[in-house]
């Protein structure tokens, strides 16, 4: 009874979901830490350095169509390991180095990233600009504003979900953008190759695995499991609309329990009503939007998701089911006549056709634009393994109009009161290297310590009402201005890096060749236009 009636439930909330949408308006270069410190300038660089640095092709410096954009790689004698640089719950790899993964020491749900990155440490690229590969991480945001609650007005729910329903309805045409662009370059390419194979974009031969678990409260109000429902699948349709975006070729989100598939299904739905007037079709292997099959599958083994920390470790349990799908020993099928191997690598392709894996979590909206995915493309075809940056969100005033505030979001006053907004297309945030500040908990403003999170410590209840300034509460935050806002993206305020303390510059672009630069020797990169900073820094190293 209780299942039926969440269904018929989750299928009205779905009604209202298509009436509202209505209303919203619609190169590869590695480089290392090492050549940070003994790089010479540019122009007095040999031909050796070069090649040293520049291990790209000459084809990479630059594209006048802007099809094409140069990428600069860190690899990982240029992060911190302490700091867990490198972690971002996401990464992307070849099909040979997922192969080899050791699912069983993954003990916990971070080890999946930790092992990711620890087995293939020389192969780990990160990259310069962080709008070329990062994710916009979106739980604790809500999480922190305690959205789902009754006690609190709709106004966070709504800011999240309606952003969230606005990044999927603005895929559909993104996607066809993509795929026009490919078409264009096939009828361009001599007749020998360009009738020899479908049109594909060159990420395809790509296997995504989201680990799914639903934002759902096991008890509460009637209102409070609406706000669960609504924010569990806009969230996870999110994250599979922005693989969309890359074309990816298969998307398969893994589950446990039953209310896992629902709650899947329902994304998936919500997904392919957008592209109704594109190219969307049932298949059956499943849906299928564009040239990107969406599968779900649930994972029963307890051997695989149980370890000694954690009675349910997700991301463990999806890359032990997809590593034993490649080795081909499930057998069995079910009633449908479909084996496991199957429900993972689909029927549409050969099991040798898949070439990468990406595995991420379901908060996670992936940034990157459609030039940088050649050079995405070429790393991972040298073997690179490639993590993302991970942009914290906060909660900002602008983006909570009339909400109950209660101290949890941040007044827009003095060096926070202004917001960058960057196009992720075009724009840029340059990494700022391996330093960062440090901070004396002593220094803070009452006896009362930070106990949080270091980016919610001007949100600490002892410090609200008296009379503390904005920027004296929240003075860890002043070295990640200015907060950007990623209008490609989820739209809501984030501070300039990571919640590992890692930094990136924000700025516009301002000429086709304004890109984030090989890093400097003190290990900070600079635009092509910000020439004169960068001499006034190398000067000091």
């Amino acid at each position: 009874m209780f299942l039926f009636g969440f269904v018929f439930a989750t299928n009205l909330w779905m009604f209202a979901v298509m009436n509202d949408l209505h209303k919203y308006i619609l190169p590869s270069m590695d480089y290392t830490s090492e050549q940070m410190k003994t790089a010479t300038a540019t122009a007095t660089a040999t031909a050796t350095d070069k090649t040293t640095v520049m291990t790209a092709a000459a084809d990479d410096d630059a594209d006048a169509d802007e099809q094409q954009r140069t990428v600069y790689w860190l690899d990982q004698s240029a992060l911190d390991d302490d700091k867990a640089d490198y972690f971002s719950g996401t990464w992307y790899m070849p099909i040979q180095n997922f192969r080899s993964l050791n699912a069983k020491a993954m003990l916990t749900v971070e080890d999946a990233s930790h092992e990711a990155f620890f087995e293939n440490r020389e192969d780990v690229r990160m990259t310069v600009d962080w709008l070329d590969f990062a994710n916009e991480h979106m739980s604790r945001w809500y999480k922190k504003l305690d959205v789902l609650s009754a006690d609190n007005n709709d106004v966070a729910i709504k800011k999240i979900t309606g952003n969230f329903l606005k990044y999927i309805q603005a895929t559909p045409a993104r996607t066809k953008a993509l795929m026009a662009m490919l078409k264009s370059k096939s009828k361009s390419a001599p007749t020998s190759t360009s009738t020899s194979s479908p049109v594909r974009p060159l990420l395809h031969p790509t296997i995504a695995i989201i680990s799914f678990g639903g934002i759902l409260k096991k008890s509460g109000t009637v209102l409070e499991m609406e706000r669960s429902r609504n924010l569990t699948i806009t969230t996870l349709g999110a994250t599979i609309t922005s693989l969309l975006r890359v074309g990816f070729g298969r998307i398969v989100c893994t589950g446990i329990d039953d209310i896992d598939k629902i709650f899947v299904m329902d994304a998936f739905e919500l997904i392919r009503r957008q592209y109704e007037d594109y190219f969307a079709k049932n298949h059956d292997d499943g849906n299928v939007i564009g040239t990107t099959e969406l599968a779900y599958v649930r994972i029963t083994d307890k051997k695989m998701y149980k370890t000694k920390y954690v009675n349910v470790n997700r991301p463990r349990a999806s890359i032990y089911g997809l590593q034993k799908a490649l080795t081909g020993k499930y057998k069995n099928k079910n009633d449908g006549g479909v084996t496991k191997t199957e429900q993972w690598l689909g029927t549409v392709h050969e099991p040798s056709y898949w070439k990468y894996v990406y595995s991420t979590e379901p908060d996670l909206v992936l940034q990157t634009r459609v030039a940088s995915l050649p050079a995405i493309h070429k790393a991972l075809e040298r073997g690179r393994v490639l993590m993302p940056h991970r942009l914290q969100p906060v909660t900002h005033e602008s983006d909570l109009i009339d909400y109950d505030n209660n101290g949890n979001s941040m007044p827009a006053q003095g060096k926070f009161k202004d917001i960058l907004d960057i196009d992720g297309d075009m724009d840029m945030c340059c990494d700022d290297g391996i330093a960062r500040p440090q901070w004396n908990k002593e220094d803070d403003p009452t006896e009362t310590r930070c106990y949080t999170w270091w980016w919610d410590c001007g949100y600490t209840s002892d410090w609200q009402n008296l009379g503390i300034s904005e920027e004296v509460k929240h003075r860890r935050l002043l070295y990640y201005t200015p907060l950007i806002r990623l209008s490609q993206g989820t739209n809501i305020a984030s501070i300039s890096g990571s919640e590992h303390e890692r930094k990136c510059r924000p700025r516009k672009r301002n000429t086709p060749n304004d890109i984030c630069q090989r890093p400097s020797p003190s290990g900070r990169s600079y635009a092509t236009e910000e020439e004169e900073e960068r001499k006034k820094d190398d000067e000091q190293i």
